[in-house]
């Protein structure tokens, strides 16, 4: 079976199957275009036949000589491809048919009919015409027949006709039979030339290419130094000579792979990191020295071992979930993503480590190798970074609250109220929002100095401080010591109705503390005097700060002047 699909066959093979369709379709192709030849040709004559019939009738019927008629029809019907002939007369009658029983009959009772609308086309045209039917492979010819009356003119209704049809399945059939007999020459011819070309493939191709095959196949079996003696000028010893200087191409390239491999197992053992490759299953098929002395294990204690040996838990039981899972769903968690892990040496002690981990294709085998590195110095070196860093940013944390805080109350000072009453400017003339300032001043407090001393006044300003904080936390909002005993209040979206509302409020606030406050002419207790000044944005540029501070300071010195303890309203800025 097998010697039959060698190049020795299958070329004739496949050259002969190629050529018998060509053939086969030329034959078809030929035979319908010889069939349309044949039937122009047969319609020609058949216009001849009824051209020669046309003057012959007329004359014998012109002289009523039906018997000769009757002969010349008898003698014509003897032709091998007619297939009816009827001469008829201006009155419908069969005057001579090819068959003699339908002499005499009217037309229409004959078989083959001829057509009646044809008839009268050409009794009309007083003309010979024939028409082809392809489908029923016959050709009928139709002639008028005109007698002339003493004027010597045609008249169409003294017309007879004849009715000639023509077997077109006779000339079809020895066409075929033509076509037939040369084909099947070269046919024969083709074939007798295939069993040479079978002949030469064997002596010229297929024993030299058998040849060239058991080179390849000693060459594979390890007889490296076999050669082709295939000889010649033809391809085939181009091929020969192609596959010499492969074969020597390969010698050579394996003599540099296994140089490379050398190369690479020196660099392999030679790397600082531990290397370690493991096939699809997770066992450990390789390791490096850096990886004995890394773990404590030799590359022959590790190979053949699941690599979860070298884990801890939890790394160690969710190892083998990890790679199954990447193999069914292809969602990476540690390949090609570096990671920091832990490792587990021999005596079980625990170390970090990070971890590379890479995928690649041995042959048609899937394996990955990690590179893995200790990074317990790191580590400890991080953790003393991460010491100093905490450390600093502690500091740094308490430098800004010195640079931004009153370290006596605990509230934000005066350099950061200055930074802030400039942002609020700008950002109620960019929405258009009105934006008020309380400036807030203890009532008589260097008189509470002098009387309780300056420790109790350190303690009043920092409890009369916390209660406008407290007081005062809604978004953006802002209180600031603003020297001395005086604090500044900044209020977002808040007009001058509404501040003086909230001051009321913070007033009653600051009697509820009942600091006691005897030297004061307000009151028995502390209380404060505040002034409101309100900015309500109509351009687009801001106004400047000292304005609304100036605005304040207006209220402020109102309510001084008013008995204090209370509120007062400076002016509105536009």
């Amino acid at each position: 079976m097998y010697r039959f699909l060698s190049l020795r066959f299958a070329l004739p093979g496949l050259i002969g199957v190629f050529t018998i369709l060509t053939i086969s379709l030329s034959f078809y192709m030929s035979r319908s275009i010889v069939f349309d030849r044949v039937a122009e040709e047969q319609e020609i004559v058949v216009r001849d036949r009824l051209n020669s019939l046309q003057g012959v009738v007329s004359h014998f019927m012109k002289y009523h000589e039906y018997d000769y008629l009757r002969g010349m029809v008898s003698s014509i019907s003897s032709e091998t491809d007619l297939n009816y002939l009827a001469i008829v007369s201006k009155d419908d009658i069969v005057i001579a048919a090819s068959k003699y029983t339908d002499q005499g009959k009217h037309w229409k009772q004959v078989s083959p009919a001829p057509d009646a609308e044809l008839i009268e086309k050409i009794i009309l045209r007083q003309t010979i015409d024939t028409y082809l039917y392809t489908d029923k492979k016959i050709i009928d010819g139709y002639s008028s027949l005109c007698v002339t009356g003493n004027d010597a003119l045609l008249r169409a209704d003294d017309c007879g006709f004849i009715f000639y049809q023509v077997d077109l399945g006779f000339h079809f059939d020895r066409a075929e039979a033509s076509i037939y007999n040369g084909f099947l020459f070269v046919g024969l011819t083709f074939f007798a030339g295939i069993f040479l070309l079978l002949f030469f493939t064997g002596r010229l191709i297929t024993r030299r290419v058998n040849h060239l095959v058991d080179t390849l196949k000693s060459y594979s079996d390890g007889d490296h130094n076999i050669r082709s003696a295939t000889r010649g000028h033809d391809e085939i010893s181009w091929l020969s000579t192609s596959i010499n200087s492969l074969l020597d191409r390969i010698d050579k390239n394996q003599e540099q792979i296994l140089e490379r491999e050398h190369r690479l197992e020196g660099l392999f053992q030679s790397v600082l990191d531990a290397i370690v490759v493991i096939d699809d299953q997770g066992i450990i098929r390789r390791a490096n020295r850096a990886t004995e002395k890394m773990f404590g294990y030799t590359e022959d204690e590790l190979a053949g071992h699941n690599v979860s040996i070298l884990m801890p838990e939890p790394y160690k039981s969710e190892h083998d979930g990890y790679l199954k899972n990447y193999k069914v769903t292809g969602i990476r968690k540690v390949i090609g993503i570096k990671r920091e892990v832990n490792g587990q040496r021999r005596d079980n002690t625990v170390f970090p480590i990070d971890i590379s981990v890479s995928e690649m294709l041995i042959g048609s085998k899937k394996m990955y190798s990690g590179i893995i590195r200790d990074i317990t110095e790191r580590k400890d070196f991080e953790r003393i970074m991460k010491n100093i860093n905490d450390e600093l940013l502690q500091s740094n944390k308490k430098l800004n609250e010195y640079a931004t805080k009153d370290s006596l109350t605990n509230i934000y000072n005066r350099r950061s109220f200055d930074i802030r009453i400039d942002e609020e400017l700008n950002r109620a003339t960019r929405d258009k929002l009105p934006l008020s300032l309380l400036m807030c001043d203890i009532d008589y407090f260097k008189l509470y100095n002098d009387t309780y001393g300056h420790q109790e006044g350190d303690k009043c300003l920092y409890k009369v401080a916390t209660v406008i904080k407290t007081f005062f936390q809604r978004g953006g909002e802002m209180v600031a010591r603003y020297g001395g005993e005086e604090f500044a209040v900044i209020l977002p979206n808040t007009d001058a109705d509404r501040a003086k509302w909230l001051s009321e409020l913070l007033i009653k606030a600051i009697h509820e503390l009942g600091i006691a406050h005897s030297a004061s002419k307000a009151s028995d207790h502390i209380t404060i005097s505040i002034g409101v000044g309100t900015y309500n944005p109509t351009g687009h540029i801001p106004t400047s700060s000292s304005h609304l501070i100036r605005a304040a300071d207006e209220g402020l010195y109102k309510a001084k002047a008013n008995g204090r303890d209370r509120v007062e309203t400076g002016a509105t800025i536009e």
